[in-house]
């Protein structure tokens, strides 16, 4: 945190006035205003050679002769804003990957087995916030579904019923048509 940043991070306590020295944990937007730093920091790279969010950084190149500047370049964004990689989760030359829950391959984006297999064994949702908590999964699994929502609308009719959850035959037929469309392999 900047120095002149730490008096706006100030709090009263009954043993006298503290303000924090660095980013403290369990702040409500600490993590938006991260990723507008990253934003910042990396704004003339991303798109181009280079992914991030959050703390999470990817970088790409389409080359493989160039890839050795791209990281360069990276490097020395990084040493100039004094931004430190921790070198246990940093991995070099991969030629594929697991980025934000999805599989990072020189072909495409796939989605992560794991992923799959956790819908698989989902059992079917006894209540709104079970419903809530699948219909969460299934976005986060959506690119790869086409007509995800045409095939999740029982689930959605059940939500909208207010108060009232009733788990449908239509529903769990639905549900289980999903979870073995999930099973079989995505081309």
């Amino acid at each position: 945190m900047s120095r002149e940043d730490e008096e706006k991070m100030a709090f009263v306590t009954p043993f006298g006035n503290f303000c924090f020295v660095g980013m403290p944990f369990g702040l409500k937007n600490t993590g938006a205003t991260y990723q507008r730093m990253i934003d910042s920091v990396f704004s003339h790279q991303r798109g181009r050679n280079i992914e991030a969010y959050v703390d999470d950084l990817i970088v790409k190149t389409k080359a493989g002769n160039s890839h050795l500047e791209d990281l360069r370049e990276t490097f020395e964004v990084l040493r100039k804003h004094s931004i430190r990689l921790n070198p246990l989760k940093c991995v070099f030359g991969a030629e594929a990957g697991k980025f934000l829950g999805f599989m990072i391959t020189k072909r495409d984006i796939e989605v992560d087995p794991k992923q799959i297999t956790a819908v698989q064994q989902l059992r079917a949702p006894r209540s709104a916030l079970e419903i809530q908590s699948v219909n969460g999964k299934i976005a986060a699994l959506g690119r790869f579904i086409p007509r995800s929502a045409d095939k999740c609308a029982p689930f959605f009719k059940t939500l909208k019923n207010g108060a009232k959850f009733a788990w449908t035959k239509e529903c769990e037929a639905a549900f289980q048509e999903l979870k073995s469309y999930l099973v079989s392999p995505l081309c």
